[in-house]
């Protein structure tokens, strides 16, 4: 067999292939602007809990083009400076919409009367969110002998 020629064509051929310079795949582009819109559905305004209960959270979020990759909630006493009670965050895939129910196990600790504000989080990436503007709840505490508790 005479392999000369063509086979000298081939390996370079090979050759000239494999050490091809090719880009490297870019993220796809997101269009349009980013449009988070994230609500507390549950509880709302004015509900009230005694301490140490289980408040059920429900909060919805969207996006139109499809790009909610999590949802969460935040509870805090109302102040610049108080810490959050309690807070946690869902991630998914990516989706338009979607609710989440949330069981929260309220603190015994807190005094009767208590306000507690509960913002709802939308997350489209590790950098872009949104915050819901607050439900206001109360907490109180049964002393013994209250009648109503």
């Amino acid at each position: 067999m005479r392999w000369g020629a063509v086979g000298v064509f081939v390996v370079s051929l090979a050759a000239a292939s494999a050490c091809d310079v090719r880009s490297r795949p870019l993220p796809p582009e997101v269009e349009g602007e980013l449009r988070l819109r994230v609500e507390v559905v549950s509880p709302v305004t004015n509900d009230a809990f005694l301490a140490g209960d289980t408040a059920v959270v429900v909060v919805h979020g969207e996006e139109d083009a499809g790009r909610l990759r999590g949802v969460g909630f935040v509870a805090r006493r109302p102040g610049p400076e108080m810490p959050p009670l309690d807070s946690v965050v869902v991630r998914f895939d990516p989706v338009a919409d979607t609710t989440v129910r949330f069981a929260w196990a309220l603190p015994l600790s807190l005094a009767s009367n208590t306000q507690i504000d509960i913002y709802g989080l939308a997350f489209a990436s590790s950098v872009q969110g949104a915050v819901s503007e607050p439900q206001h709840v109360i907490v109180l505490v049964c002393s013994v002998g209250d009648i109503w508790c």
